[in-house]
């Protein structure tokens, strides 16, 4: 077994340790607004903060008048995108899952893992990073879909 196949194996194997966790980020932003991180996606979370410096109190009624209830990325929609990303309804909201779904497709575990553990979302891939560098062009400010239509326009 080389080592590039075990490396693969152990992360695979890790990851559903980390689908169940709330982010640091998420539970301490959760906390300076009062509230449970596990009663509001990360999605709500930031709206509250917002709603609450802008003043708003019909935004922050409304956000938190589904406290208790089921945050709102558990429609049935969300809930299958879930399970076929292999992680517990609710957990992510539908732009993670959709972002998760596409990591595991590619094999990309850097990005997994950032999805799950709620890392910031510029992190960057190896293989980002060294698309980014060949174009000479900051991979932080580029997704990687837009450093292929980038790499493809130069190469037409």
């Amino acid at each position: 077994m080389t080592t590039k196949t075990l490396l693969a194996a152990v992360a695979i194997a890790a990851v559903p340790a980390f689908a169940s966790a709330q982010s640091a980020a998420d539970q301490q932003l959760a906390a300076s607004l009062g509230v449970s991180a596990s009663e509001f996606t990360s999605h709500e979370l930031a709206r509250l903060k917002s709603a609450k410096s802008d003043n708003d109190r019909k935004e922050v009624e409304f956000i938190l008048s589904h406290q208790g209830g089921q945050p709102s990325n558990t429609s049935a929609g969300a809930a299958a995108l879930a399970a076929s990303a292999g992680v517990e309804p609710g957990t992510l909201d539908v732009n993670q899952l959709a972002r998760l779904r596409v990591a595991r497709e590619d094999n990309d575990f850097n990005e997994v893992h950032a999805i799950l553990t709620g890392a910031t979302s510029n992190s960057t891939s190896a293989y980002k990073t060294q698309l980014a560098r060949s174009l000479n062009v900051d991979a932080d400010d580029y997704t990687v879909a837009d450093l292929v239509r980038l790499r493809k326009s130069i190469e037409d």
